[in-house]
């Protein structure tokens, strides 16, 4: 893989993840029955069919397409316009046999993949706006491979298959939420400095970083974040170490699970080494998704 000189993959190379993991997507999808269409999923009301809705209606929001004129009835689980304009194209499609859309998926993602594969690198430094604000062609394709592949992922596990797709997507993703723990650790959970917060994630993809606190600020320790492989850990001795799967930090960082340490579950998914009342507070809150 090709990446820029910050660590982050290039446009190209993004390309190529969403295209894979659009793949992987279509090849599960093509094996569901309506009953598995309509299958709940744990984003808030969705279900299967809903969550490869809200993904059509943005690639089709970034085709050019105009939106639909349906208005949904319920919008109580939404929180902001993204969350109101997402419903109302999900609701439009909820009473559709999931065959329908499929065809509709294949379709978009037809068009937008040979969109994406004619762009030119200045086509990539274009300013656009992002759901996180002010950014580029580029900066908005990594929050497209990291939510095609969340999805993917919530898909997968409404349903009981492997979790594991296209290596690079997930790796991708998970290196982005790993940067926001720096916003959980130093602006949400604010320890005092000199506090280090050491996260080990197993499985495929394995990725394991640490966050120090200095002058009140947290940040990424060494370039554990940039390298999957978990090479290159500083040499701060960690306040508080936290392992779990990579599959379970996802879901914390995602929403899709609140940690609750009175769950036996949960106290079983996490091994907490070090100052637990730390630990805790990080798990509790992990989730970044807007």
């Amino acid at each position: 893989m090709t990446n820029t000189r910050d660590g982050a993959a290039s446009p190209v190379d993004l390309v190529t993840m969403l295209v894979a993991t659009w793949a992987s997507l279509d090849s599960m999808l093509a094996t569901l029955d309506e009953r598995s269409w309509k299958s709940p999923t744990q984003c808030p009301g969705w279900s299967v069919q809903d969550t490869v809705s809200h993904l059509i209606a943005t690639e089709r929001m970034l085709a050019g397409d105009p939106p639909t004129t349906h208005r949904a009835a319920d919008l109580a689980h939404t929180r902001n316009p993204i969350g109101e304009w997402n419903e109302h194209e999900v609701d439009a499609r909820r009473t559709l046999p999931g065959s329908d859309v499929l065809s509709e998926w294949r379709d978009v993602v037809r068009r937008r993949e040979a969109s994406l594969r004619a762009l030119s690198e200045d086509d990539f430094t274009r300013p656009m706006g992002t759901p996180t604000g002010p950014g580029t062609l580029a900066s908005f394709l990594e929050l497209r491979v990291m939510d095609s592949w969340v999805h993917e992922v919530d898909i997968r596990r409404a349903l009981s298959l492997e979790l594991t797709t296209d290596e690079a997507s997930a790796a991708h993703s998970l290196r982005r939420f790993a940067r926001s723990m720096q916003i959980v650790v130093g602006k949400r959970v604010a320890p005092a400095d000199g506090t280090v917060v050491r996260f080990e994630l197993t499985d495929r993809p394995s990725l394991s970083f640490t966050i120090g606190v200095r002058g009140k600020r947290a940040e990424i320790l060494g370039d554990d974040v940039v390298d999957t492989s978990a090479a290159a850990s500083p040499n701060a001795s960690p306040t508080t170490t936290l392992a779990m799967h990579s599959d379970l930090f996802t879901q914390l960082a995602c929403g899709r699970r609140a940690w609750s340490s009175q769950s036996v579950g949960d106290a079983r998914d996490v091994v907490i080494s070090g100052d637990r009342t730390l630990g805790e507070s990080v798990l509790a809150a992990m989730n970044v998704m807007i």
